[in-house]
């Protein structure tokens, strides 16, 4: 029986553990209680020629706070950034609306970077962040960008 991720605003002041995949620089979004759960779930995920590290978090975590932030402006506030409206609608997205939000969401963001004003460290942060979390949701369009940047580099 597969583990079940636990969700990441929820008791995220206990030690919880991430996987690091090989190819992805953000920690996976998926938080597990125990070092157990997380090993179990990446060995049936991990692709052939990858490797991964479970990481220990706690309440510092910053993929988890970044999860909280994002449920937060769901839920209540305005987003912070401008952007981060399109990257909510994105997770709200029925599932044939998906692609199109997604390709919203990553448009704006693009947007904001080609702005005059450039971003602070923490926009840089959030919009790393919300680009994780986005390829997460559609992931056929983060294997296009990845196999995009892997033809740059051959």
């Amino acid at each position: 029986m597969r583990p079940q991720p636990r969700e990441a605003h929820m008791d995220r002041y206990e030690t919880h553990y991430h996987i690091r995949w090989s190819r992805v620089v953000a920690l996976d979004w998926e938080c597990f209680s125990t070092f157990d759960e997380a090993e179990t779930r990446a060995k049936e995920l991990v692709r052939r020629d990858e490797t991964y590290t479970i990481e220990e978090r706690d309440e510092a975590c910053p993929r988890c706070q970044a999860a909280m932030n994002l449920k937060t402006a769901h839920e209540g506030p305005k987003p912070v950034y401008a952007w981060q409206q399109a990257v909510a609608d994105a997770f709200r997205a029925y599932p044939e609306d998906l692609p199109l939000k997604v390709n919203a969401a990553e448009r704006a963001i693009s947007a904001r970077l080609m702005e005059s004003i450039p971003a602070d460290n923490q926009e840089h942060i959030a919009i790393q962040e919300a680009l994780a979390s986005l390829h997460a949701l559609l992931p056929t369009r983060a294997n296009e960008i990845n196999n995009l940047e892997k033809a740059k580099t051959a």
